[in-house]
């Protein structure tokens, strides 16, 4: 699902128009001793795949 809504936003920006970026992380308690380790990992993903996208239109 991810891959598919990543795919419509490059596209956008492809077309010049605004995109949006996400970032996910899933809980896992053998990973993660804290919520906000999760939110820390997906605000990352979130801004990798914000570079990603400003890429896509230099």
């Amino acid at each position: 699902m991810i891959a598919e809504f990543n795919k419509i936003e490059e596209d956008k920006i492809r077309n010049g128009e605004s995109g949006i970026a996400v970032g996910m992380a899933e809980f896992n308690s053998d990973e993660h001793n804290k919520l906000l380790r999760v939110l820390e990992i997906a605000d990352h993903r979130m801004y990798e795949r914000k570079r990603h996208l400003k890429n896509l239109d230099a």
